[in-house]
């Protein structure tokens, strides 16, 4: 007997059993996932996430406690002090981040000298000794 037809037979039963309804809505899902509606022909399919849209090349960063406080704190203190000018610049309030505040500093690194970023990573490489 055919799906519909055991559907059709199954319909026009007046009382079913436990199985009968169980097979009942599994012949019913599976008559709905085999005829798609009009409504998810029209829809757009989500791609999110299956094709980059940038080329990133990601670095694995190890950060130490302190490092990582000092960033959560650097954030809740442009976020509490500069609220207004936060929303103004980047549309809304939480527009600061740690991801956001590691960019930014990546970006400040073309303005310092060569000598002045050497003194920085010597100061970075005695906190990992002492933390």
């Amino acid at each position: 007997m055919s799906d519909n037809a055991r559907l059709a037979a199954l319909q026009a039963k007046k009382k079913l059993t436990g199985a009968e309804r169980a097979e009942l809505k599994a012949l019913k899902r599976t008559q709905s996932n085999s005829t798609p509606s009009k409504a998810d022909s029209n829809k757009a399919k989500n791609v999110f996430g299956i094709a980059p849209t940038t080329k990133i090349n990601p670095k694995p960063v190890r950060f130490l406690e302190q490092e990582r406080t000092g960033m959560g704190n650097r954030v809740k203190d442009i976020q509490s002090q500069d609220l207004e000018y936060v929303i103004e610049k980047l549309g809304r309030k939480d527009g600061v981040n740690e991801t956001k505040l590691i960019r930014a500093a990546i970006y400040l690194l073309s303005e310092h000298s060569n000598k002045e970023i050497i003194d920085a990573i010597a100061e970075v490489q005695k906190m990992m000794i002492r933390g």
